[in-house]
């Protein structure tokens, strides 16, 4: 087995520039089904490992041996429906490989980037969706891959530890059954784009911009009923006492920022 042990390329501006020799086309990845199936078939998108690596560009995804039982294709079916439906807002479920074949190559992703969990926690923009695929790994490090294609008829084959390569005339043939299966497209990298992820916000932090948005809107609502005209003074003194009250109290004003928010999110769901 090849040793990974030489950088294919380096950040540069804030851009991974790759010194490709041609060999990134044949770096393969080992997965047991029915994760493998899954992510050719654009479902699967964060894989968890507990090792690290520099590399970034196209995977090819080959499904170990060992045989999956129905109780477990259907458990993780039911979680990647739940994974879908978020990403889709809808209640349709998304297409399932008919068959998990073993010991094979299955398709190929592009690997966006491998981050440690603890970054990729930090990108509160992510949506939620990728957050949920997040939840059930519990590996240090994420190999976040887009842009999946599967293959239309497995190849039949060993597979490695690892990242391994495979022969230059089996990825050639393999590329000519590579068909475009990606069911929820995401480009990871335009929500990582800050060179240093911020700290997890405090309890009492509106972080994300559209909270912001919704804290001065409220804030903004809460002036204008500090300010009463003269024949309303009396009948909106209460109020405006118990709206200074949010408004000084960060934990209050944050649940009334979320309560609004839900609200708002509500309304679109069923707008849309």
């Amino acid at each position: 087995m090849a040793k990974m042990n030489r950088k294919i390329g380096e950040w540069k501006g804030g851009k991974f520039v790759r010194e490709d020799d041609g060999e990134s086309e044949l770096m393969c990845l080992t997965l047991h089904q029915p994760l493998a199936s899954l992510m050719a078939y654009g479902l699967k998108r964060v894989e968890g490992r507990v090792w690290s690596s520099d590399y970034t560009g196209p995977l090819w995804i080959h499904a170990a041996a060992k045989e999956v039982s129905p109780e477990e294709i259907a458990e993780i079916e039911a979680f990647y429906t739940e994974v879908f439906q978020r990403d889709t807002l809808s209640d349709s479920r998304p297409k399932f490989p008919a068959h998990y074949p073993t010991s094979c190559l299955v398709g190929r992703v592009k690997v966006a980037a491998v981050v440690p969990k603890e970054e990729f926690e930090r990108h509160e923009t992510m949506p939620p969706s990728a957050l949920l695929e997040n939840e059930a790994n519990g590996s240090d490090y994420f190999f976040l891959c887009e842009s999946a294609e599967r293959l239309v008829l497995p190849f039949q084959m060993g597979g490695q530890h690892k990242l391994w390569k495979l022969d230059k005339k089996t990825a050639d043939a393999a590329k000519k059954g590579l068909r475009a299966s990606e069911q929820m497209p995401i480009h990871f990298l335009r929500y990582m784009t800050d060179p240093a992820p911020r700290s997890p916000p405090a309890d009492s932090d509106v972080s994300t911009p559209e909270q912001q948005m919704l804290e001065a809107a409220i804030a903004f609502s809460l002036e204008e009923q500090r300010q009463p005209t003269d024949a309303r003074k009396t009948e909106t003194e209460t109020a405006t006492t118990t709206t200074h009250n949010i408004q000084t109290d960060p934990a209050k004003r944050k649940r009334a920022l979320l309560k609004k928010w839900r609200q708002i999110m509500d309304l679109e769901q069923k707008g849309g």
